[in-house]
C-alpha cells in the first residue's frame, strides 16, 4: 500500500467517525424533543401552542396600549394643568410689578414734595 492510499483509508475512517457521531447526537436530540416523534412532527401541538403563545402576546400589547394611551392622558393633563399655573404665575408678576411701580412712583412724588416744602 502506498504512503497516499494509507492516508485516504485513515481519512476515510475519521470522516466516517465523524459522521457517525454527528448523527448519534442528532438521534438522541430528536428523542429528548417532545415536539419530534422519530421522523415526524406533532404538528397540531406545536400549532395549538404557538397559538396559545400568540394569544398571550395579544394581550400583553392590548394591556400595554391600554397603559400607554392612559399615561398619554395623564401626560396631557399635567402639561395642561402647568401651562395653566405658568399663566397664572405670569399674570401674578405683571401685577405685582405694576404695583411696585405705582409705590415707587408715589414714593417718588412723596419725597418731591417733602423736598420741595424745605
Amino acid at each position: 500500500m502506498t504512503l497516499k492510499m494509507a492516508f485516504a483509508d485513515e481519512q476515510n475512517k475519521s470522516e466516517n467517525e465523524i459522521n457517525g457521531d454527528i448523527e448519534e447526537n442528532n438521534s438522541q436530540n430528536n428523542h429528548n424533543d417532545p415536539n419530534i416523534n422519530g421522523d415526524s412532527f406533532d404538528l397540531d401541538s406545536m400549532v395549538q401552542q404557538a397559538t396559545e403563545e400568540y394569544s398571550d402576546l395579544n394581550n400583553t400589547l392590548d394591556q400595554l396600549d391600554t397603559w400607554m394611551t392612559n399615561l398619554e392622558a395623564q401626560n396631557d393633563s399635567l402639561y395642561s394643568r402647568l401651562q395653566d399655573l405658568l399663566e397664572n404665575n405670569r399674570q401674578t408678576r405683571i401685577e405685582i410689578q405694576q404695583e411696585n411701580a405705582k409705590s415707587q412712583e408715589t414714593h417718588s412724588s412723596n419725597q418731591g414734595d417733602q423736598e420741595s416744602k424745605q
